[in-house]
Parts: C-alpha cells; structure tokens; sequence
C-alpha cells in the first residue's frame, strides 16, 4: 500500500489542527469549529459532484455514525485539553487513534507484510512522543479528566473504522453525510451552552474572524476525501497509523511558523515519524 493518500490526509489534519490552535486564541474552539464544519459539507457536497459513485443507504449510515462519533471525539478532546495537563492528555488520545484500528485492522484478517510492523511500532512510538506537552503545565491529571482523554481517543479511532465499513465505490455523498451529522451534534453542544451578551461586531471584523475556520473546512475537505480513499482501497491498520502521524506536522509547523521551541523528545518524534513512514513504504 503506498503511504501518499494517508501523507496527505495526515498533513492536512496536522494543518488543520496549527490553524485551529490559531483560531482559537481568539475565539472559542467550539466556535471555530461551528464555522469550519459547516464550510466542509459544502466543500464535500461540491466534491460529491465531481467524483463518481453510487451511494447505498448502508454507505450513508456509515458515514454519519462516522460523523456523529467524530463530533463527540472532538468535543471530549476539548474538554480534556481545558481540564488537564496536555502533556497527559495529548499522548493519551493519539496512542489511542494509532492503536485501536492497527487492531481491529488486524482483526479482521489483514496481514502486514515485512517491515511494515517494524514500521508500525516505531509509529506508535512517534504519536506518543510528538504528542507530548512537556512545557510544565502545574495541572494534574484527575480521574474524570483521564476517562475524557480515553473516550476522545477512542471515539476518534472509532470514527476511521466507521469510515472504512463505507462500501467501496459509494463516491462522496458518505463523506457529505459524515460533516452534516457531526455539524448538527457541534450545533447541538452550541445550543447547550451559556453565552454572554457580546459586544457589536462590524461585518469587516466578523469575516476577518471567519477567514481562519472558513480556511479550517476547507482544509478539512482535503483531510477527510484523502482518508476516505485512504480506507477504500488500502488497509484500515496501515492508513490509520499514518495519518495518526498528524501531530508531527502540527508541531512542525509551530516550529516554522511561530517559531516555537519544541523538546528534544518531540524532535524524536519527528525523525521517528519520518522513519515509521519509510519502513511502512518499503514494504508496499
């Protein structure tokens, strides 16, 4: 299996993550959420358009349980990341992401070949380790906290193996079924939430504000069309593994970008992603 779709739907959910932690500096992160997701059904109804395929009831199901689970992940996430440490939190939901479908991939009868599980256990190591926070956040983690961590990485998980049961050559009304359900859930938390009276906001500022997420949906088309072919036509615990491999692009894009200063673990994080990716390559 080449690791091109994968790569890329990898490094478009690692951009997606850099603007989203942008974004979110000057919003709340369920806000930028509730313009970018919105954008992506119009960009995958768009899509839908283009690319053919005949969509079944069962594909549609599919791909909203896919979204709806995704919705809870994210929202799980984000309450984990308010509550406790990121160094804790981070490693814990991206070992979860990587692991579960390598499993349930295997599970179902699919057979690694060569030095792709060398491949697969350096990338395991590699999510954990660029994932990690190590910035010395005084918050501890709690029980509560932990089990958000576990729910959000499973749910995560969860959702590419639901993307995967999509029956090959539905084309990408799926897709469009996947963002339109996770829309309603983020809407729904949304309408759950107590807000304060805000300031009047000129329309200039208003689109300024919407320029990041509108950009977050439609890097967000590109993510999920590529990990959707990712799991059409190649295999569940290989494709998942490396887009899990987000995380690094994310960091590495903080590096260039904002000039942060990263750990020496992450930057073993780094280095191990691009040899994980190398030893799963050689093997296809």
């Amino acid at each position: 299996m080449s690791t091109l779709t994968p790569l890329v739907s990898s490094a478009a959910y690692g951009v997606s993550d850099y603007l989203g932690g942008v974004a979110s500096r000057r919003t709340s992160a369920l806000g930028v959420v509730a313009i970018a997701y919105p954008t992506s059904v119009i960009g995958m109804a768009l899509l839908a358009l283009v690319v053919p395929g005949e969509s079944s009831a069962a594909g549609l199901a599919w791909g909203a349980a896919s979204g709806v689970v995704m919705a809870f992940a994210i929202w799980w996430f984000y309450l984990a990341l308010a509550a406790g440490p990121i160094s804790v939190v981070s490693p814990t939901t991206a070992v979860l992401v990587a692991a579960i479908p390598v499993v349930i991939g295997v599970a179902q009868g699919e057979s690694p070949q060569g030095w792709t599980w060398a491949g697969i256990a350096l990338g395991l190591v590699a999510v954990v380790l660029v994932s990690c926070d190590l910035s010395g956040a005084d918050r501890r983690i709690t029980g509560s906290t932990l089990l958000l961590a576990i729910g959000a990485g499973t749910a995560f998980a969860l959702s590419f193996v639901l993307t995967a049961e999509i029956p090959t050559g539905s084309g990408m009304l799926p897709l469009v079924a996947a963002r339109g359900a996770a829309t309603l859930v983020v809407f729904a938390f949304l309408l759950t939430r107590h807000h304060t009276p805000e300031a009047t906001v000129s329309w200039p500022q208003r689109l300024r504000s919407w320029s990041i997420p509108v950009l977050i949906g439609v890097v967000d088309v590109v993510a999920n069309a590529a990990m959707y072919f990712t799991f059409q036509f190649g295999e569940l615990a290989i494709g998942s593994l490396v887009i899990a491999l987000y995380p690094a692009f994310t960091v590495a894009l903080a590096v260039l970008v904002l000039r942060e200063r990263i750990h020496p673990i992450q930057s073993g994080g780094l280095l191990a992603s691009v040899a994980a990716i190398l030893l799963i390559n050689a093997s296809a």
